[in-house]
């Protein structure tokens, strides 16, 4: 009989928080959050990450620099490099409101990714 050692894959929560709308002050569900700044190791993670997904899977390759909000408005991003990240909420309709924020991505003194939330809150553009 053969042994199998089957692991668990680890991911940590980086970047996470809720899309809020400013008129309702409720969260916004199927919003587009997406990285905007990015620090130099996360392009080399996600290219890696990226040519792996193709080669495994084409049809189902998911970007990792952004993400959807769920129904009660929460998003978050797993397993990014340590250092400074912009973000961008779009939420839908003719003139989308949107929102951006700054994170930073740290890591504690036993190497573990430290969660950096951040609430977005989606603003419309002024009318004219």
């Amino acid at each position: 009989m053969t042994q199998r050692w089957w692991g668990s894959a680890r991911h940590r929560v980086a970047i996470g928080g809720r899309v809020l709308d400013e008129k309702t002050k409720r969260p916004v569900s199927d919003a587009v959050v997406a990285l905007t700044e990015v620090p130099n190791e996360f392009h080399v993670r996600y290219e890696a990450g990226m040519d792996a997904a193709r080669q495994s899977s084409p049809e189902h390759v998911k970007r990792l620099d952004q993400t959807r909000t769920s129904a009660a408005g929460y998003y978050y991003f797993l397993d990014l490099p340590r250092g400074k990240y912009g973000l961008k909420a779009t939420g839908s309709g003719r003139t989308p409101p949107v929102a951006t924020g700054k994170a930073k991505v740290s890591v504690d003194e036993d190497g573990n990714v430290v969660m950096t939330m951040i609430d977005l809150t989606l603003r419309y553009p002024s009318s004219k």
